[in-house]
Formats: C-alpha cells, sequence, structure tokens
C-alpha cells in the first residue's frame, strides 16, 4: 500500500547563523510514484533567497528534456519573452553558454517535464496540486561548477544529469549595463512557502504526456506548517552568533536543553532572560581563556 514519510529539518549555512525550518512528506505509492510536499519558512533577518525548491540528480543516460511550459529558450520571472508549448531538446544543450559561466537553462511556468534516455525509460516530473506550476533546468553540472570557472570550457561536466525543480526563482537583472540589481516585484519575499512535486517513472516515450491528476490520498496535502515564533528566531540568532565566537558545542547544549523545555507560554520569557546569562557567562569564559 501507500507509504508515508514525515521529516522535519533545519536547513544551516556552514560558518553563519542560517536557519531554515523546513518540513518534507514522501507519499511512495505500490507504482513507484512518489509525491513531496515541501514546507519551508524564509526568515526576514536573511536576503532574498535566488531560489526556493530541490535538486536531484539522474543518471547521465537521461540525455532528452521534454517538457511543456515556456521555451524553447531559456526563461526568468524577468525574461518570459518566450511561448508556453511543448518542447523538446538534449541536456547537453540546455547550455547557455555566456561570455562568464552563470545562471542558465531555466524554464518558467513548467506543467510538466520529463527526463528519458534513447529506449524512452526516465523520469516525469509534474506539480503535485492542479493549476501549480514550476521551473526546471537539467544541466551536466552544478551551481557550485559554475562559480568556480572562469570560463565555458572550464565548467566540469559530470557523469550524472543535475536537475533543478522550483518552486520560486528569482530574476536574473542585469537591467543595465552597469548593475546586477534585480526588480523588487521579482525578488522572493520571507515567508512560509509550501508546494508540491510529483515524480512518476517512465517506461516509453508514449508515457511523456500531461499526468493525469493525483487520485486520493496522494492529492491530500499535510497539514499547515507552523514557522518558529519571534523569540524562537531571536534565540537561534543569538545562539548561533555566539557559537561563531566562542565555539559550538558549549552553546549547542544549551540550546537543545531549552529547546526541549520551551513548549509551554511561559518558557519562552524564560529562556530569552536565560539566554542572556549563557552569552555573557560563555563570552566571559573565552575572554579569561585568552588572558
Amino acid at each position: 500500500g501507500l507509504v508515508k514519510v514525515e521529516t522535519s529539518y533545519m536547513l544551516r549555512s556552514k560558518g553563519t547563523s542560517t536557519r531554515i525550518p523546513c518540513r518534507t512528506v514522501y507519499q511512495i505509492s505500490p507504482t513507484g510514484e512518489i509525491v513531496l510536499d515541501n514546507e519551508c519558512y524564509y526568515t526576514p533577518a536573511l536576503p532574498p533567497p535566488a531560489r526556493i525548491g530541490l535538486e536531484l540528480a539522474v543518471p547521465g543516460a537521461l540525455q532528452r528534456l521534454c517538457w511543456f511550459g515556456r521555451g524553447p529558450h531559456e526563461s526568468y520571472p524577468d525574461r518570459l519573452g518566450v511561448a508556453v508549448g511543448q518542447y523538446e531538446e538534449r541536456v547537453d544543450d540546455t547550455f547557455v553558454k555566456y561570455i562568464v559561466p552563470q545562471e542558465n537553462g531555466n524554464k518558467c511556468e513548467t506543467r510538466w517535464a520529463a527526463l528519458v534516455g534513447d529506449d524512452g525509460c526516465g523520469l516525469m516530473v509534474s506539480a503535485g496540486a492542479p493549476g501549480e506550476t514550476f521551473n526546471v533546468s537539467a544541466h551536466r553540472f552544478k551551481a557550485m561548477d559554475l562559480q568556480k570557472a572562469r570560463h565555458c570550457k572550464e565548467v566540469m561536466q559530470r557523469h550524472d544529469v543535475t536537475v533543478t525543480i522550483d518552486h520560486r526563482h528569482t530574476a536574473t537583472g542585469g537591467n543595465t549595463s552597469w548593475t546586477r540589481a534585480q526588480m523588487p516585484q521579482f525578488l522572493i519575499p520571507k515567508g512560509t512557502y509550501s508546494y508540491s512535486i510529483r515524480l512518476s517513472p517512465i517506461m516509453s516515450t508514449a508515457a511523456i504526456a500531461r499526468p493525469e491528476p493525483l487520485a486520493p490520498p496522494l492529492a491530500a496535502r499535510a497539514s499547515k506548517f507552523k514557522p518558529p515564533g519571534v523569540l524562537s528566531a531571536m534565540w537561534h540568532r543569538m545562539m548561533w552568533d555566539a557559537s561563531l565566537a566562542i565555539g559550538h558545542s558549549p552553546i549547542l547544549l544549551v540550546e537543545t536543553i531549552l529547546e526541549v523545555t520551551s513548549s509551554s507560554v511561559t518558557v519562552p520569557v524564560v529562556w530569552a532572560v536565560v539566554s542572556v546569562g549563557a552569552v555573557f557567562a560563555l563570552r566571559t569564559l573565552q575572554r579569561s581563556r585568552a588572558a
């Protein structure tokens, strides 16, 4: 029968105080179809993100990208000058070789996309809820490979195909030749984001078509995601700022104890006061060690 797995986790950036709480619910059917319900809370303390979505790797043999959305050229929220239709392209041809390697090859307002091999077998990606669209791209490199290269010939080509499936994607910017600034209406604002992605196996090219609507219970979304409160966000920021200066182990120990006991209404006020004392004590300890 249907298998359902729910996981809650925190996205962290190494060496910084960045924390993004997330939750993903996996619903796996006996046919091999997987529906992912993703939710995350993007705190206002962070700058606007480049994208909100997921990245996965598929075998390099899946070299044909078929999609129904904007095309055949790349498109972005501020670059929608291409028509909606059904298109096909080789993965190697999706790489737009700018003078300086950079983000490229995105397909906006995609209804469904398929990556298949020469035998017609592969993976179908579609929105998990009716009326939703997404951004998709497929390359033989990762974003970090672009950042490391100064010229297109230096971009490392991987054996696997990296697929990005984004619920939201920022604009390319560059409306003027002297700045890369983006227009405010195309920036991704703070808040809670919820979206569903449906992954289906394909056994032949005849299956490359609009997927049938999801049947219950796969169509049911998870319960509403509850982002952390203001005091909790302040606490995490203060703890991680202190951990950068003092060392992670003592801070994480205090943080774990307080998080376990912070379920009541009055406790947040208590641990807000305790946190100030904990940071002060640990910084005093750091100064004494330095002396």
